[in-house]
Parts: structure tokens; sequence; C-alpha cells
């Protein structure tokens, strides 16, 4: 083997959602054979956002759609931050010295160890969503961050009665 070949890996690519607040949403959105540098390059090249209705989510990219539905538990995951931020700011509306001193602000900083996963389905996490942010039908969000997890060749069966598809590079 050439020193510069690099292994093939099998990728989960992650996109995280910022449904409200404190809720996060982590979803699964495809599969990639390569190296994790190249996971990497492309699970952030994927724009996509994220509509959480009553009983499924709806996942749009640039090319692409498609749903998942609440019975599909392993593709998603919700995360509560239970961090007390201030306010939210409109930092359009600040000087520049404002700006700067608002990033070193650490009431801004949250606390690792006060952000979990819950055990939610679709459906609580739309009533949860519904009782914060009343007279909405559905919650649209667009992507916070992505990343990717490696998944061994044997544990691919794991995802294989969902609708994960391969991704590929264009």
């Amino acid at each position: 083997m050439c020193a510069t070949n690099k292994e093939q890996d099998l990728y989960l690519l992650i996109n995280t959602f910022q449904v409200e607040l404190n809720v996060m949403l982590e979803v699964g959105f495809g599969l990639f054979e390569g190296t994790k540098e190249e996971a990497m390059d492309l699970a952030g090249s994927i724009r996509s956002s994220c509509v959480v209705y009553e009983d499924h989510l709806s996942i749009v990219t640039p090319h692409d759609s498609y749903v998942i539905n609440n019975e599909e538990g392993s593709r998603y995951q919700f995360i509560i931050d239970e961090n007390d931020y201030p306010p939210a700011i409109d930092v359009d509306l600040l000087s520049e010295t404002e700006r700067s001193s608002l990033i070193n602000d650490e009431r801004y900083f949250g606390d690792n160890s006060m952000i979990d996963s819950v055990d939610w389905d679709i459906r609580m996490a739309y009533r949860y969503l519904s009782n914060v942010i009343p007279g909405q039908s559905f919650f649209k969000t667009g992507s916070l961050s992505y990343g990717v997890v490696p998944v061994s060749h044997q544990k691919i069966e794991r995802f294989k009665d969902t609708s994960l598809k391969e991704v590929n590079k264009k």
C-alpha cells in the first residue's frame, strides 16, 4: 500500500439544527464512504433545513428532500440545553465596540454539563415546542452545525430499515 493512500471508512453524516432557543435536533442524513476529512468536507457543504411537524420531520437540501417518520428513532436525537442565557440581541444594531464586548460576555457561554440528550420522539418534541411557541403548526429551522460518526460495515444493518441514502460527492 502506498503511503499516500488513505483508508476508506463508512461515516454517518450528521446535521444539528437549533429548533428553539434551548432545543436542538441531531439528524443522521446520509452515509458516505471515504476518508474522515472527505466526510467532514461533504457534511459541511450540505446546506439543509428541517421542519418539525406533529408526527414527522422534513429535511430539505438544495438537491433533495425527505421525510423522517416518528418510528425512525435511530435517525434523530433531540437535545435540551438547560443553561440560562440572557435574551437574544440583534447584533446588527450594536456598535463594533459593543459587539467586541459581547463576544467576551460570559453570560452567553454555556456549561456543557447542562446540555443533555432527551428520550423524545417527534410527537413529544412537537408538544413541547407547541407549549413554548403557541399557535404554530410547524417549526422550521436551519442547520446549526455538522459532524460525522464512523460506522462499521457490520453496524450498517441498523440503518438498512431507514431511508438513509448513500451520499456521493458531486
